[in-house]
């Protein structure tokens, strides 16, 4: 579940939790990128379009998008998080 936290800048953000299932014995390779929907990256959030390399083992990544503050006082804005992977 999303979580919000306070930025240095004054704007909030959330933190998403990547988990890893099933074999977590190789090394894996995800790819993460914000889409816009009703919200724009760069004006209503800081795009995100990230690699994320799990080690064997490791389970767990955190990923963060920072909201401006005109999505946290304005109306509703969507955007999506797209995960793929090789």
């Amino acid at each position: 579940e999303p979580r919000f936290i306070k930025t240095a800048s004054d704007d909030k953000a959330i933190k998403f939790t990547l988990t890893r299932s099933g074999n977590t014995k190789e090394v894996l390779k995800v790819f993460v990128k914000s889409v816009n929907d009703t919200a724009t990256a760069g004006v209503h959030f800081n795009d995100v379009n990230e690699t994320f390399l799990f080690a064997a083992g490791e389970t767990s990544k955190t990923i963060t998008l920072v909201l401006k503050k005109s999505v946290i006082t304005g109306s509703s804005n969507d955007f999506l998080i797209n995960i793929t992977s090789d």
